[in-house]
């Protein structure tokens, strides 16, 4: 598994990575994720997208101040977002048999960051303005069409993605 994430994430958690892998959908897409975190308000939240499909999880970053539990909490939240989708199957056949060889990486396509960093725009508005839950946060920004999917809605993307 790939955890891709920016500079300011990996020093929070301590992390040093290795260097940009190149993104390649022929092998497992569900194992490659891209990660950031930011503020919304005065609470730390941490934001894990799929790096071909931008399908993302949001959780609080508070008490995220190492890999381990970056990574525990990523599992517990992919896991319940996938059943909530009837994605379960997904989640134990194609991501949890990964989980134990975990490499991190340098988000290197700047098209994937920007389109995270829009995902952070839309989540900050969900959460300070409509008030709502990370998850709840979460589904709303799976469903906006995103221009790097062809206006396909992550949901869509990673739905349709193959192994």
């Amino acid at each position: 598994m790939i955890i891709r994430g920016t500079q300011k994430l990996f020093k929070k958690l301590k992390i040093k990575w290795l260097e940009i892998p190149t993104l390649d959908k022929s092998k497992n897409p569900f194992i490659d994720w891209s990660a950031n975190f930011f503020q919304a308000g005065r609470t730390q939240y941490v934001i894990v997208s799929n790096t071909f499909s931008l399908f993302s999880v949001i959780y609080f970053g508070a008490g995220i101040s190492d890999h381990n539990r970056f990574i525990n909490h990523f599992f517990d939240v992919i896991r319940d977002i996938c059943e909530d989708i009837d994605y379960s199957d997904i989640y134990s056949n194609f991501i949890t048999p990964f989980s134990e060889h975990i490499k991190f990486s340098k988000i290197g396509d700047r098209a994937v960051n920007g389109s995270i960093v829009d995902l952070i725009h839309m989540s900050k508005h969900h959460i300070l303005y409509q008030d709502l839950s990370p998850d709840e946060t979460a589904l709303k920004i799976n469903e906006v069409p995103m221009s790097y999917l062809k206006y396909k809605t992550p949901i869509e993307a990673f739905k349709a993605m193959k192994f």
